[in-house]
């Protein structure tokens, strides 16, 4: 019997193995296999502000590329992603189209790559930034990244430029009326730049690439001094007239029995925020449609709440929509006080 039971425990552990294998991804197999490892890095990154890195890898029967694109600014590491059965051929061609498009591309040491990885990561996370969803997986292409969370990040630099979505999008460390009120970050917005949708992958703008001429693009790279201050100014006041909102919505819900949720602050400041962007977007919308794009952009937000807080924040939003729609005038006299013409129905 005995004899029986050690044959049975071995067929049994043979079809774990078995099954295990068949388990672990692709792009894990690659990235565990021994193979080789070709690295190119696109131009400088103090003049350009950002750099992309291609590391193409074959091994064990498989190959393909991981693609890093790192940012100067504080969003850091701002994409990744792998593609298998690249064959050299396509990666070349990849190479040769960045070059067609005037980035010039370099051979780079593997660990020279892993260090521009490594402190991108640190720079986003240290600021609150979403990191790309599996980068790490995709970073495992190049070797071990290693303790990146003390990367060197004195190449990076206190500063946002792109689409004001995409900051929204991607900031998870706090809420974008405080971020924007920091004067320790040098803000350069601009409307027609594109901006990654988290939950397609794709890639948007509010402008076609078409839709403004040079000039008209050159203006809206930089905002001035004093436009800039004016949009930390705004930040700070969508947070005063915000937070007081909190405690009265906790005084509501109280009455009812309920327990306000801790994030109800972070809901009426989103629920402000999404009003304000509504009313620019549409200024001659009715008062319908404002609040049905109010709506969608608030939506939108918790969307992009990171997982493990998204079931909180929806608590929050219901919590403060239903005291919202008992009670609007306070928040209609939050966004008039913020924007004259902003006043959207609740109907």
């Amino acid at each position: 019997v005995n004899k029986k039971q050690r044959h049975e425990a071995k067929r049994k552990a043979k079809r774990l193995a078995v099954r295990r294998q068949d388990s672990i991804s692709p792009v894990k197999r690659l990235s565990d296999a021994k193979g080789e490892i070709d690295c190119w890095s696109s131009g400088d990154f103090e003049i350009m502000g950002q750099i992309q890195i291609f590391a193409y890898k074959q091994a064990a029967g498989l190959f393909g590329v991981a693609c890093f694109l790192v940012d100067e600014g504080v969003v850091g590491l701002k994409d990744s992603w792998v593609r298998l059965g690249v064959d050299r051929k396509e990666f070349q061609r990849m190479l040769d189209a960045g070059a067609g498009s005037g980035i010039r591309m370099r051979r780079v040491a593997i660990e020279e790559a892993l260090r521009w990885i490594a402190g991108g990561a640190r720079w986003a996370h240290d600021n609150g930034m979403r990191l790309p969803k599996d980068w790490l997986r995709h970073a495992s292409m190049l070797g071990a990244i290693g303790d990146w969370k003390n990367a060197d990040v004195s190449e990076f630099a206190m500063e946002f430029a792109g689409h004001p979505e995409d900051l929204r999008r991607r900031l998870i460390g706090e809420s974008v009326g405080s971020f924007l009120a920091r004067d320790d970050i040098r803000f350069v917005l601009n409307s027609a730049a594109p901006y990654k949708d988290q939950r397609t992958g794709e890639y948007a703008s509010d402008l076609n690439d078409d839709a403004l001429d040079d000039e008209e693009a050159e203006d809206d790279l930089e905002l001035p001094d004093e436009t800039t201050g004016a949009l930390n100014a705004l930040g700070a006041r969508i947070e005063m007239v915000a937070v007081p909102l909190a405690p009265a919505t906790q005084e509501w819900l109280a009455v009812r029995n309920e327990v306000g949720s801790p994030e109800l602050a972070e809901a009426w400041q989103s629920v402000i925020t999404s009003s304000l962007l509504a009313v620019a977007a549409m200024p001659n919308a009715s008062h319908d449609e404002i609040w049905k794009s109010t709506i969608e952009l608030l939506e939108e937000s918790i969307r992009q709440t990171d997982p493990s807080a998204v079931t909180e924040r929806k608590r929050a939003v219901e919590q403060m929509l239903r005291h919202l729609k008992a009670d609007s005038a306070p928040f209609v006299a939050a966004v008039k006080a913020l924007s004259p013409t902003g006043e959207p129905s609740l109907q």
